[in-house]
């Protein structure tokens, strides 16, 4: 007769297996709120209808409104360079826009908001949110220069722009004028349009020769050529409470369904 033996689990490994099982029932909960809770009520633009959201700078009434020098790929906005800027077809006033982005070396673009359609180029009415590399430009640039600054006017505090070739996280943020830009999750600048303050480096500026810098309540988000290559992906906006917006609400937001490709939205205490 075989005897069966039986294995005796002892209390310190239930102890292990408890803990795990409480760690991972923990991580799950933290991985759903990270990328759930966040993304509600975003917007993606460049999503499968990525082309309906977007039209070339100054193309409003040109038959084709999308610029040979961009391209739009499993949902990657690539600008060549050389060509136009990439506006959205509609105007926001407050909002929460986030978004990807990689530049090569020695790339230079940027994305600026509150933008009116004009005679004159995007940079004219909307402050810039800087993409650029710095260490593989020849001259030497100022801090406002850098990335994430606002353009010839705050520079970030923090330099947190990964090398080139690397994607980074971007996201501005609009309430009632006062403006923040991120980077790879650190707040790097924050200021007020329209402040005492605001009102003096602009006066300081190159920008104070134009008119309309900066004063408009609502406007276009622009993405810029600037003769290099750029590309952008998970763009994704959500209006936020300013009564302006209210009459313009044709997106359709998709809560947390926005496409993550897979990389630093789970807690890495998870992997």
């Amino acid at each position: 007769m075989i005897r069966h033996s039986r294995r005796r689990i002892s209390c310190r490994h239930r102890g292990r297996t408890l803990n795990g099982l409480l760690a991972l029932i923990a991580c799950s909960f933290s991985t759903a709120a990270h990328s759930a809770g966040p993304e509600n009520g975003f917007v993606p633009l460049t999503g499968e209808d990525g082309k309906a959201h977007w039209i070339g700078y100054g193309h409003d009434a040109v038959e084709n409104r999308w610029p040979e020098s961009w391209e739009l790929r499993d949902g990657v906005l690539h600008a060549t360079g050389g060509g136009v800027d990439l506006k959205t077809s509609e105007q926001f006033g407050d909002f929460d826009l986030r978004f990807q982005w990689k530049i090569p070396p020695g790339g230079n673009s940027g994305v600026m908001y509150r933008v009116s359609q004009e005679s004159e180029p995007a940079y004219y009415t909307g402050p810039e949110y800087q993409l650029f590399d710095a260490e593989g430009f020849a001259d030497p640039i100022t801090p406002d220069m850098e990335s994430a600054a606002v353009f010839g006017l705050y520079a970030p505090g923090v330099q947190a722009a990964r090398p080139p070739g690397q994607w980074n996280e971007g996201r501005i943020v609009i309430r009632n004028n006062r403006v923040e830009h991120f980077l790879n999750g650190q707040k790097v600048v924050q200021y007020a349009l329209g402040s005492d303050d605001w009102k003096a480096r602009v006066a300081a500026s190159k920008f104070a020769a134009w008119e309309k810098f900066g004063k408009n309540p609502r406007g276009h988000i622009v993405l810029q050529d600037h003769g290099t290559e750029v590309w952008f992906r998970d763009v994704r906006i959500k209006r936020l409470s300013d009564g302006s917006d209210e009459k313009q609400t044709p997106l359709r937001a998709q809560g947390s369904r926005v496409r993550k490709h897979g990389f630093r939205f789970l807690d890495r205490k998870c992997r």
